[in-house]
């Protein structure tokens, strides 16, 4: 029985390796690594792709700790993530990455571009997942409708939803509806705890329908803090120029 599960699960492997791989030629954009070829070798599968040097965003939550890390930082990342889903999403046909996580994000050394990595679990919305394949995905991260194998490019917004949830707060929590983002993370915005607890809906009828409208809410959020630090500092420095003008008299030398 145990070598019937062994060679089952060894051909699931190659499977998805090879779904990945034929996936992943087809892909071009400046977040994702290109992949060149694949090949088999003494029952070995190689990928040849380009090499990423960084670190991935769960080790980034690990030297941050509890305290997670700044808005700012985050949504510029969310911006990127979006633009890289938006692109799988209206690829033909579209695929569906499945496993949106911090531990598949990896922030490059060079440039400090988001770079999305593993596709292991991604499928193309046309096609029926494989057979033992429908409950994949990482708990707390993936969606309901996924654990029951009906995923969806909403999925992956949930997914979004998630890995903001754990950057924002340096912490996961299946809980995220009864418990919203600003009670962990009181500093930040509240339009920005409004965008991530919609892509954290239970229904996929209440949460974002694609990642371009949700891409935009995020950028206009974005413009409206840039705004405001603009703003902040033209009042600081006017205040400054005001106390720089100020003449100051001895009162007690006596008027002639």
């Amino acid at each position: 029985i145990q070598h019937r599960k062994r060679k089952k699960n060894h051909k699931r492997d190659i499977e998805r390796f090879k779904r990945e791989a034929n996936i992943l030629v087809d892909l071009h954009h400046n977040n994702l690594p290109r992949v060149y070829d694949y090949f088999c070798e003494n029952n070995n599968y190689f990928l040849v792709m380009d090499y990423i040097e960084g670190e991935d965003l769960l080790a980034i939550i690990n030297r941050h700790g509890n305290e997670g890390i700044p808005e700012a930082d985050v949504l510029n990342w969310l911006i990127e993530i979006c633009n890289i889903l938006n692109y799988l999403h209206t690829h033909q046909p579209p695929v569906i990455y499945r496993d949106l996580k911090p531990s598949n994000i990896m922030l490059r050394k060079k440039d400090k571009r988001i770079i999305l990595i593993d596709f292991g679990l991604a499928i193309l919305s046309n096609m029926i997942p494989p057979v033992g394949d429908a409950y994949m995905g990482t708990l707390g991260y993936a969606p309901e409708e996924q654990c029951n194998g009906k995923t969806t490019t909403v999925s992956d917004i949930y997914s979004l939803g998630a890995t903001a949830y754990h950057l924002l707060t340096g912490s996961i929590s299946h809980d995220f509806i009864k418990r919203p983002l600003r009670e962990k993370k009181k500093d930040i915005g509240e339009e920005f705890d409004r965008i991530i607890s919609k892509c954290l809906q239970k229904d996929q009828a209440d949460r974002y329908q694609d990642v371009k409208t949700l891409s935009h809410e995020l950028q206009n959020y974005r413009e409206k803090l840039h705004l405001t630090r603009q703003y902040l500092s033209v009042k600081y420095n006017d205040i400054k120029l005001i106390n720089e003008s100020i003449e100051t008299y001895d009162l007690t030398e006596k008027i002639i």
